[in-house]
């Protein structure tokens, strides 16, 4: 089977088990109540027309790595989002049920707390997305990390970005937003860890224009969304238009340290612009700190030994939905934050935009202040 089938093969099957258990949970909870019985062809319509909207996302981005219409994109990530978030709630409902149900009650409080339990359902099902929705559309919050570098010349800051994931909801003046955010901090440059685009380069009209009214230097690496729409030497191309530095499998001296960074994984998958870290190490000053951008932590786990100082990663957006956030984990090893792997350290963002549905729970976004001081 070709690769190019599993992700929406699986995906489409797993929302359709996620939308069959919602139906089950709900109907088996809330047939008691009166009147009930009124509702459950809209249930029933609900959860269909879910599973069939959550199957045509998956078979379009799966299969053309884009939507051309904009209006069903949208309503097809809403409708996933509420299959996911649905899923979860009524998930946890069950097992809270039937772990009431092993405690022996008085039939009154038996009933009394069914019925806070249905109550406490609902509730929790509008507040995880709402309050997800809230999250992901805010402009990202500031975060500060210490670093300790060997051999550091001077002391800096690096102000960083991860997938903003600029297209359908993400546009110029969200990235207004981020960029007002980052002209606040004092930072010696800004570096955008991949997953800029979820467009192709003749959609982006001026939505780059915000990256002008930065005056620091701007470095950036692909991630693997440059990589889905388009071919992403149109998208560097842009970026370089924008006045960005793309480090292309290259190694730059930057105040006294080797600024690296490497193309995407996704680069083996699609056969160009593939991440070659040999290549950059050997442009690299063997006695001045390695700085490596690398989008995916799963790159630096599998190809980065020891020969470099600080890695910094993206593209886990810290899970961006609880508890999708697990698989996430064991997909790339590292989730979010900074991390010590054998003589080198890592951070990874959590990201400012999000991919797929508008929501993220329990894993905010962020712009990344990393203060490098000397060791």
């Amino acid at each position: 089977m070709k690769s190019a089938y599993i992700f929406p093969i699986v995906g489409t099957v797993l929302f359709l088990f996620f939308n069959l258990y919602i139906y089950r949970s709900i109907s088996a909870r809330f047939t008691p109540y009166k009147g009930f019985a009124t509702f459950l062809p809209a249930l029933i319509l609900l959860c269909v027309a879910l599973a069939i909207l959550d199957a045509i996302f998956f078979v379009g981005f799966g299969l053309n790595g884009s939507f051309k219409n904009e209006l069903l994109y949208k309503l097809c990530v809403f409708c996933m989002a509420a299959s996911f978030s649905l899923f979860f709630i009524c998930l946890a409902y069950d097992v809270l049920s039937a772990a009431a149900h092993v405690v022996k009650f008085s039939q009154n409080r038996r009933k009394f707390l069914k019925t806070f339990i249905d109550v406490t359902f609902v509730i929790m099902a509008f507040s995880y997305i709402f309050k997800g929705l809230y999250n992901a559309l805010k402009i990202p919050k500031i975060t500060e990390r210490e670093i300790k570098i060997k051999n550091l010349a001077r002391e800096l800051n690096f102000a960083v970005i991860s997938d903003v994931h600029l297209g359908e909801f993400l546009k110029k003046e969200f990235l207004q937003g981020v960029v007002a955010q980052i002209n606040s901090l004092n930072y010696d440059a800004l570096l955008i860890v991949g997953d800029m685009f979820d467009l192709r380069s003749d959609e982006l009209g001026d939505i780059l224009q915000p990256l002008e009214v930065i005056k620091k230097p701007i470095f950036f690496v692909t991630g693997n969304h440059e990589y889905y729409r388009d071919d992403a030497s149109g998208l560097i191309k842009a970026m370089q238009k924008a006045g960005v530095r793309v480090l292309q499998n290259e190694s730059v001296e930057f105040e006294g340290l080797n600024l690296m960074g490497v193309h995407d994984l996704s680069g083996f998958r699609f056969g160009y612009m593939q991440p070659d870290l040999s290549a950059v190490l050997a442009q690299a000053d063997p006695d001045k700190p390695k700085i490596l951008l690398a989008h995916q932590p799963k790159y630096v786990v599998d190809f980065v030994r020891d020969e470099v100082d600080l890695c910094i990663c993206g593209h886990t957006h810290a899970g961006q939905i609880f508890p999708w956030t697990l698989l996430v984990l064991l997909s790339q090893k590292y989730l979010y934050g900074l991390y010590n792997d054998g003589l080198k350290q890592i951070y990874v963002s959590s990201g400012v935009g999000f991919w797929g549905p508008p929501i993220r729970v329990f894993a905010d976004a962020e712009i990344a202040l990393l203060k490098l001081r000397k060791a």
